[in-house]
């Protein structure tokens, strides 16, 4: 069992005035602004070595957990009048003998708009190394003695404590966890160091007036930025678009969606591979990257499926999961959702791709493509000729939306194949999707509480039966059904999350994709 030294702020008032650089609202409090408070609590008990002591230890702690209440900004901000820094102006003038010189005189508006909160607690959660203990009755005392965080208006009362997973899992409010796959928020949080040049800036700051006049206090540096997301929220999807046009680039063109989801992505996969190669990419990152192999890439696993084919190659090593994991390229192509005045949105043809990564350290890669693939053609296997040419194309097109755009409620336009046998059980294929839903990178949280329909038919006009799609030979015996998913974070709240949505064996060439059931037209 794993125990946590958890911080824990109370604020006095609903509300918070914290920002971050540029003025920009800031939510929750960021470590380092908890941390300061910490130091600035220690100094005023006397700075002992004990409160040193903990301190370091909290700096060089990886970054924490915070638990904390939904925080909405103000609709309507209110208007204040505050000094605009320019006491040594009227000081100088004081100087000169213009005694009259007067700070009101130097007032300016500033528009505030404080966070709302709907709750009072923030909880830090640092975990505890049991060879390296924090001293907690220390940390308890610095705790006790915070009185603000953020403004001096966003009165707090503080404490500590040594908590279980036990504990953690009762803390009310939103988990926000540091992840380097595309965070939501960016916060700042202390590093070795910190402490250090926090004391320095304090004596800096207390020396800043001398008789050689006035020395500006230099900035805080020692401090890293960190992104953090919400436990419900997933990473941020980096995509790149391109519409398929016919091999003279006249008109659109098209694929079955049923037949040729995994010949399209084949090709794709073939033609970026290609690419990566000419733009010398070594071949281990090609192998890893691009075609998802635990090694170099492998020319006698043929990476192009023909559109006609009936018998394809395996595009990844013969097993249901990952080799390399999810830092690699995904491609999807888009069944088209066309409009039909009596039906609403009916699954079409493909033609579109797109392409994506279901981890976080392959933005650098997915941008690279958009350049990198525009005016290439799509090769098939068995002839070797163009069957189609890739145009980029921009996110905000129709079509990409539909697979994009934030939405509670997703419904699959290729089915999802399970990682793992069902034995025809309702209850091992639910667990069999929740576990596809955690694989493709979402948080336990998400596949613990989301709402899961499955069956053979499909969820949208149009759409063909789960057990008609083509799929590659080494995923033939695993089953495979349309989903459709409500989002939720609690048993009562549901939750929009942002597409692509792609899950189970087949999500890195396009099966299990979904689409957002939200009406656009």
């Amino acid at each position: 069992m794993s125990h946590y030294l958890c911080l824990t702020i109370r604020f006095l008032q609903p509300y918070y005035h914290g920002a971050r650089d540029g003025g920009e609202a800031e939510w929750p409090p960021s470590p380092l602004r908890m941390f300061q408070a910490l130091v600035a609590a220690a100094a005023a008990q006397g700075d002992d070595a004990a409160s040193r002591s903990v301190l370091r230890w909290l700096e060089q702690c990886p970054q924490p957990v915070i638990v904390a209440p939904e925080g909405i900004p103000s609709a309507v901000p209110y208007r204040m009048y505050v000094p605009n820094n320019a006491a040594d102006l009227v000081a100088a003038a004081w100087v000169r003998g213009n005694l009259g010189a007067s700070v009101a005189e130097h007032r300016t508006e500033k528009d505030v708009q404080p966070m709302h909160l709907r709750g009072d607690a923030v909880h830090y959660l640092y975990r505890i190394d049991r060879d390296h203990p924090p001293d907690a009755a220390a940390m308890q005392s610095i705790a006790r003695s915070v009185t603000h965080v953020g403004w001096g208006v966003d009165m707090v009362v503080g404490d500590a404590s040594v908590i279980s997973d036990a504990d953690v899992r009762q803390l009310s409010g939103d988990r926000w966890q540091p992840t380097t796959g595309g965070g939501r928020v960016k916060l700042r949080v202390p590093v070795e160091g910190t402490l250090t040049a926090l004391t320095a800036k304090h004596q800096a700051f207390l020396r800043r007036l001398s008789t050689d006049g006035f020395r500006p206090v230099p900035p805080l540096t020692a401090f890293q930025v960190m992104t953090y997301r919400r436990e419900f929220e997933p990473p941020e999807r980096v995509v790149t678009a391109f519409q398929l046009l016919d091999p003279e680039a006249e008109t659109m063109r098209a694929f079955d969606t049923t037949r040729h989801t995994c010949g399209v992505a084949g090709m794709l996969r073939h033609v970026t591979g290609l690419a990566a190669e000419e733009a010398r990419w070594d071949a281990d990152r090609i192998g890893r990257v691009v075609f998802g192999h635990a090694g170099p890439r492998d020319r006698s696993d043929p990476s192009c499926l023909d559109p006609g084919q009936t018998d394809i190659g395996s595009p990844t090593p013969q097993s249901s999961d990952d080799v390399v994991g999810a830092n690699r390229l995904a491609y999807l192509p888009l069944p088209s959702l066309e409009s039909r005045r009596s039906k609403g949105r009916v699954v079409g043809s493909i033609r579109r791709v797109l392409i994506t990564s279901f981890g976080g350290n392959c933005r650098d890669e997915i941008r690279w493509t958009q350049r990198a693939l525009s005016g290439r053609d799509l090769i098939g296997k068995q002839d070797g000729t163009s069957q189609a040419l890739l145009a980029a194309i921009t996110q905000n097109d129709k079509m990409v939306l539909n697979y994009t755009e934030p939405a509670v409620v997703w419904s699959t336009v290729t089915p999802v194949i399970l990682p793992g046998r069902d034995d025809r059980s309702q209850r091992k294929a639910e667990h069999l999707l929740r576990k596809a839903i955690r694989q493709a990178g979402y948080s336990a949280l998400l596949a613990e509480q989301a709402e899961i329909e499955w069956r053979n038919v499909s969820f949208w006009p149009g759409g063909d039966l789960a057990t008609r799609f083509f799929v590659p030979e080494h995923l033939r015996g695993y089953p495979r059904f349309h989903v459709r998913i409500v989002w939720k974070k609690s048993a009562t709240e549901t939750v929009t999350i942002k597409g692509p949505i792609c899950l189970g064996g087949g999500r890195h060439y396009g099966l299990g994709l979904f689409a957002a059931e939200s009406d656009r037209r």
